[in-house]
């Protein structure tokens, strides 16, 4: 009777241990009785997890670089599914998405593109698998993490502190900001904007004006229409932020694309940054007093006013203090800062998202 005894708590430890260890790979299954569990690798697992092989972010593509498998004999239902990533600098195109269902041996991917990285590196990539669930099975608060590889040449390494505004189709105008740190009187600073495998271009710079918004230099566009050369004024008092806009120039490329444009100046510096092409954009600060009608995409930076309606069929992106003085309807996602105005019915078919402080009308 004792020997019974003392096998059962033997058989009962050693259970308690399989189910609590890392099966196929996961924290934590929950299975209804007659699912067999062992032990296998990650991609194999009930629900496979497996690394792009040789995936590289590289700018301006994106990539997919983990894969989820259903190897489960049911389908997974999308409302029973949740995942969360951080990417760090990495920005997140799609997250494991799929439509109702994940069928067996379907499978779905997180896919990233540059975002905030610049240079070449490598990214630590956090995957949790909140929970999934199918057939009996439950698996949850599963974590992975991965190092992900990114080539984002374009963006630069930041010495300069370079920044370049969105830009809309519509009458386009774009501003420029740069650090002149270290540079001196009559030195030049240079900016590409069309360097080599962009997939947007400026056109018409034939013709383009630029302006200098904050600086004591002049500011020109070369004979080849290719780039913009600051020079800095003789008397070397410049502010700490040099202000360039360039206007009455063209954008081959359609809502949504994403530009890039470089900069270096005497000092050897080199910097860069992406942009965004929109529909239509209201710059900071600015009053739009015409009504908004587009397909595409709009953006419209902090403390501007539409006065107009305005009717959108892509996405809506606006910074803090923006006041709709008039009916908003948008087609896509809306994102909008905080402490907004909108002083009239706003109509969103998309994902909304307001900051705090935001005022709506009654």
């Amino acid at each position: 009777m004792g020997t019974i005894t003392k096998l059962g708590v033997v058989f009962l430890i050693v259970g308690a241990v399989v189910l609590a260890g890392p099966v196929f790979g996961f924290q934590s299954i929950i299975a209804d009785r007659g699912v067999n569990v062992g032990t296998a690798a990650d991609d194999n697992a009930l629900l496979g997890l497996s690394e792009g092989s040789d995936a590289v972010v590289e700018h301006p593509d994106d990539e997919e670089v983990v894969t989820i498998t259903n190897n489960l004999d049911t389908p997974i239902d999308e409302d029973d599914f949740e995942t969360t990533v951080d990417a760090g600098e990495l920005e997140i195109v799609e997250e494991f998405e799929f439509d109702d269902e994940l069928a067996p041996g379907g499978e779905t991917g997180l896919v990233l593109e540059c975002g905030e990285a610049r240079g070449e590196g490598s990214e630590e990539v956090t995957v949790t698998v909140e929970s999934a669930a199918a057939g009996g099975v439950e698996i949850t608060d599963v974590e992975r993490t991965y190092d992900v590889d990114y080539d984002c040449p374009g963006q630069g390494t930041g010495d300069a502190e370079f920044d370049a505004s969105d830009v809309g189709m519509d009458d386009p105008e774009q501003q420029f900001e740069f650090d002149p740190d270290g540079l001196t009187n009559n030195d030049d600073a240079e900016i590409l904007l069309n360097p080599d495998g962009d997939d947007v271009e400026h056109s018409g710079l034939a013709d383009a004006d630029v302006e200098v918004i904050d600086g004591d230099g002049d500011a020109e566009i070369d004979a080849e229409g290719e780039r913009i050369i600051y020079t800095l004024g003789p008397s070397g008092q410049e502010p700490d932020t040099i202000v360039l806009e360039l206007s009455n120039f063209d954008i081959d490329g359609e809502s949504g694309d994403e530009g890039l444009i470089e900069y270096e100046d005497e000092e050897e510096r080199e910097d860069s940054d992406t942009f965004e092409v929109y529909a239509v954009v209201v710059g900071e600060g600015e009053t739009e007093s015409g009504e908004i009608d587009t397909d595409g995409d709009v953006s419209i930076g902090d403390d501007a006013t539409t006065d107009d309606e305005v009717d959108v069929g892509g996405d809506l992106a606006a910074g803090d203090g923006y006041t709709a003085s008039d009916e908003v309807e948008v087609e896509g996602d809306v994102s909008i800062g905080d402490d907004a105005t909108m002083d009239d019915e706003v109509d969103v078919e998309g994902d909304a998202e307001f900051g705090v402080d935001s005022e709506f009308s009654d």
